[in-house]
């Protein structure tokens, strides 16, 4: 009796297995695909879309934050070789702000940390 009723429930479970699981991770793929390539095209001027973004973005006055390996949120990033200015825009070294805007900015973005 155990026989009778675990072999239908094996061959439900194989063709599940072999015939409907691979349709649903296509769609599945093609849709995370979908979703990704809607934010691609949205960034901005020297950004990149980054599938596993750095956690830490190089800014004008942190061009060399700390390395971290783990993969961030997908989203776009600052190309290699560009910065986060102060509206949020990614720039090259030359365009970032001197040495006395970063410290003040710095300044700023760390002061409520304190």
């Amino acid at each position: 009796m155990f026989s009778q009723t675990l072999f239908p429930l094996l061959m439900v479970l194989t063709f599940a297995t072999v015939f409907v699981t691979p349709l649903i991770n296509i769609d599945i793929e093609k849709w995370l695909r979908d979703q990704n390539s809607k934010f691609e095209n949205n960034c901005q001027n020297n950004e990149v879309w980054r599938e596993c973004a750095k956690n830490t973005e190089p800014t004008c006055p942190n061009q060399n934050p700390m390395v971290d390996n783990n993969c961030g949120q997908p989203r776009c990033q600052c190309k290699d070789g560009h910065f986060r200015d102060l509206n949020n825009k990614c720039v090259s070294k030359k365009n970032c702000p001197d040495d006395t805007a970063n410290r003040v900015w710095t300044y700023l973005l760390n002061r409520d940390n304190n």
